[in-house]
């Protein structure tokens, strides 16, 4: 973590000009009186608004396409599926109506579609997705969907959730033993 000791606020990058780097050779200091890491004399500027919200939009979309589930395994605690039918119960879509989802993940809320046809264009997605729905109807693969993103994060945290939980549990079967 990179802390700004003039402003106290997280820096998310550094910014290094001409200027510092032949300063600090010619005289063996930076003489700039902005902030100075304490690593050695690289000057780090405030972030524009700009780089926030590209930093922030970022923080926003890696948490849109991983929202993911996890399938059981079978009575012998084997995962007796191939390829294809864990792909399809380990993504989550939603909101694959959306058209602001569509342009703003990038058609990450496709999943199912984004894991079995990788080297396909995100374009194609939406026409994929429905195909999918439909094979894996017929087949009898859980097909994991949610109308709206809210949905799917709650159904994602709840994951979490149940994860931590399960941690628990086994730390207590440890401590007993």
């Amino acid at each position: 973590m990179i802390t700004c000791y003039k402003t106290k606020t997280l820096m998310i990058g550094l910014k290094t000009r001409f200027q510092d780097i032949a300063t600090f050779f010619i005289y063996k200091s930076n003489t700039c009186q902005d902030c100075v890491l304490v690593l050695g004399t690289i000057t780090l500027n405030e972030p524009s608004t700009s780089h926030l919200i590209v930093f922030v939009s970022g923080k926003i979309v890696f948490v849109l396409h991983k929202i993911v589930e996890w399938p059981q395994p079978g009575k012998d605690g084997k995962m007796n599926r191939d390829w294809a039918e864990l792909q399809v119960e380990t993504t989550q879509d939603y909101a694959t109506d959306s058209w602001f989802f569509n342009v703003f993940t990038g058609a990450l809320n496709h999943q199912t579609a984004h894991h079995l046809f990788p080297g396909v264009s995100q374009i194609y997605y939406p026409q994929i997705t429905p195909i999918v729905r439909q094979a894996c109807k017929e087949f009898g693969v859980r097909y994991n969907y949610k109308d709206t993103f809210t949905e799917a994060l709650g159904a994602h945290i709840g994951h979490l959730k149940r994860l931590g939980q399960q941690q628990e549990k086994s730390a207590r079967i440890k401590r007993e033993d």
